[in-house]
């Protein structure tokens, strides 16, 4: 079949254009903390924001929570660690289990960060009204709870 008549249509096809979105949004969002004074890449900010709604994490959950695989968080939390933003303490019942948790320089980027990052949040968003960001938030939710079908 040619390219001309595939039935697929990337502009069309919703996988393609919600991972194309969120890529081009995380690209724009990282623009705010990528520079001074926050200089945090993206796995970083990820790791730091669940950190910050989630007081203590271990790698493996920071790995499902933000949808990242364990080499990408190991090196997150290890340059985070070396600014000293975040602390770990390791279980009593399991020494090979690590806990992080922010740092109080931590806590305190994070309270600088969080409302830039609200601010991003609210012009790019000026193109919905209310409903329409409601509407959006319910769909991406019934869309993460809908069950594969394979």
């Amino acid at each position: 079949m040619s390219a001309s008549h595939s039935p697929l249509q990337l502009q069309r096809f919703i996988p393609y254009r919600l991972a194309d979105l969120a890529h081009r949004l995380s690209q724009e969002l990282s623009a705010i903390y990528a520079e001074p004074p926050f200089a945090i890449s993206i796995a970083e900010w990820r790791v730091l924001a669940q950190l910050a709604e989630h007081p203590a994490l271990t790698s493996k959950t920071l790995g499902q929570l933000t949808g990242m695989d364990k080499t990408k968080v190991s090196r997150a939390v290890q340059r985070l660690a070396e600014r000293n933003l975040l602390a770990q303490q390791r279980d009593e019942n399991d020494q090979r289990q690590r806990y992080l948790r922010l740092s109080e320089s931590g806590q305190a980027l994070y309270q600088q960060l969080a409302p830039h990052a609200l601010d991003w949040e609210q012009r790019r968003l000026a193109a919905l009204d209310p409903q329409e960001r409601q509407q959006l938030l319910a769909l991406l939710d019934k869309l993460d709870q809908a069950e594969p079908r394979t």
